[in-house]
This record gives structure tokens, sequence and C-alpha cells, in this order.
């Protein structure tokens, strides 16, 4: 294990490559990017003629030994039991989109590439079981998205390559990109939340703040443990006459400074319209612990869940 980096030591093959195409993602940048084809019956042929563009781009200048494209099941995932309200701001998939996920699935396979689809786990929890495997075996990862959430998997061994902008990210890139390092993704997204799946993060805090704590506490737990010791009983929404649990206090994430002989308030929890965090009329001590924890469950626990399963 390298004890700066806390990565096992793994000798890379250095040319075997595997691509992990995450599917639904170049889907829709494809479908939205594309112009309005369709086949002489009228069938939409848009996306389809996208994607195979950019999969035949990366096939000819890329030239990997190894390409699986990786796309969402039908019907909700593993996360839908942790809240009803996980990606419920979303909108259906178009319905011309959705009659050519089917001539895409077709297309991959025609072209020999391995297609994943796995019931109840969406396309990163396979991209991450997928990631785990090659690099236990020495192969290098290219995960080909350009969704943040992936970040996180980069690694010595493992690059995102974002095909429309052709940009590769390795760990100083994501740092550059995002103020975090790629073990950091997750819980910079817990503090700050991720409105694309209806998670919210801590009252005031944004994605610079949320860097900021990172920098100082470097973990969520630091952030918490910081929290408590600064906070007290504000920070657990134990104030007097709170019905809300409290949130670190302020956007710069600095000690509120003291009033004349005044408490410092608590901030309250917001209540977005539809989120993991709509509290209840009175909020329990460590509400906000709990809350930023199941913020990064939702986020985060898919790295683990499908490979230990």
């Amino acid at each position: 294990m390298d004890a700066e980096d806390g990565y096992p030591d793994v000798c890379f093959a250095m040319t075997e490559r595997l691509f992990l195409i995450d599917g639904h993602a170049q889907l829709y940048r494809a479908y939205h990017a594309a112009p309005n084809f369709r086949a002489p019956d009228g069938t939409p042929t848009g996306a389809l003629h996208g994607f195979s563009q950019l999969l035949f781009n990366l096939l000819e200048t890329r030239q990997p030994q190894y390409v699986a494209a990786v796309f969402d099941p039908k019907g909700d995932t593993f996360r839908h039991t942790l809240s009803a309200e996980y990606k419920a701001n979303r909108e259906p998939m178009p319905e011309d989109l959705a009659k050519q996920v089917p001539l895409i699935l077709e297309m991959c396979r025609a072209c020999n590439l391995a297609v994943y689809q796995v019931e109840g786990y969406e396309a990163d929890d396979v991209i991450g079981t997928l990631t785990e495997r090659a690099v236990s075996a020495g192969i290098l990862v290219e995960i080909v998205s350009a969704d943040k959430d992936l970040m996180q998997l980069v690694r010595p061994g493992v690059v995102m390559y974002d095909a429309i902008r052709q940009k590769e990210y390795d760990e100083a890139a994501v740092l550059e990109a995002k103020g975090v390092r790629p073990d950091q993704i997750a819980d910079w997204l817990a503090l700050m939340g991720d409105a694309s799946d209806n998670i919210c993060g801590v009252e005031k805090v944004g994605a610079k703040t949320a860097v900021d704590l990172l920098a100082e506490h470097k973990t969520l737990e630091g952030v918490l443990a910081w929290a408590e010791k600064s906070f007290g009983a504000a920070a657990r929404g134990e104030a007097a006459g709170d019905t809300a649990s409290a949130k670190v206090p302020a956007e710069t994430g600095e000690s509120p400074k003291k009033g004349k002989g005044k408490a410092a308030k608590a901030p309250k929890v917001k209540e977005p319209k539809a989120s993991y965090c709509k509290p209840s009329k009175r909020v329990k001590a460590g509400f906000w612990q709990r809350l930023t924890a199941m913020c990064r469950s939702a986020i985060s626990l898919w790295i683990i869940a499908v490979c230990e399963a």
C-alpha cells in the first residue's frame, strides 16, 4: 500500500487499456448535439449517429485494447430505496431518444463491444466495479465521461476522458478543475449538494466554501469535528428555540463573530421542494451530521455496494 496516496501498489501493464464508456451520458450529449436525423420510416437516428461518430473516433484515435459500454437499466435503482425523491426533479427521457437506445445497444454489440446493463444499479455503479477489477489486474482504465461523480474514481492508473472536449483528467487535472482531490469529490458533493440528482447539501455552503472546508479539514468527518468543536450545541441543532438543525454558519466557512452578550445563531436547514433532507417540524440533535452522511451515501455508496456484491 502506498502510504502517500492510500492506493495499493499495482504494476500496470502499460500496453493494456480498458475504455469504459458512460453510455447514457454520451447518449444525451449526442442527442442534444446531433441533427434530427431520421430513417425513411421516420425512426429518429440523430443520437445513434452522434454516438457512433464518437465511438468510432475513440477507437481510431485512442486505440484501446478493451472497450465496454455501460448503460443505465430501466426502472429504479437501489438509491431510490434511500429516498423516493432521488432524481425526482428530472424529466423523463425524451421519446425520440428512448426509441434510439435499443438501436445504440445493438450497434455497440455489432462492434463487438462488451455491453453492460445491470438491473438495480446505475451505469456509474458498474463503471466503479469494472474499474476496481481492471486496476487490480494491472490494466489502465480510461472512463469516457464528463460526469463529476465519476471523478472520484480517478487515481494512479485511472483517468477520465471527456471525448467532446478531448480533455483527459488525471488527479492533478481534477484538483485544478474542481479544487479538490478525487478522493474528496464525494465529501465535496455531500457538503454543497447535487441539484442534478435532487440532493441538497449544507445550508449556505456552495462549491467554493466546500472546497475551502475540505482544504482545511481534509474530510467530511474533519468538517463535522470542526463544527462540533467550534459551535457545540448550535452545530447540533440544539440552540434554544431552534426548530431546525444548524449548518455551517457562513458562506466563507468562518466562525461567527461574538455579539454583545448574544450567542451566535445557528442557520437552519433549508427545505427544498424535494430532497433527502427535508426536516421534520422539530429536528433532533445531530441531524445535520446524519444529513451530510446521507447525502454522501447517495453519492458514493455505489463504490462499495457493487464491489462487495
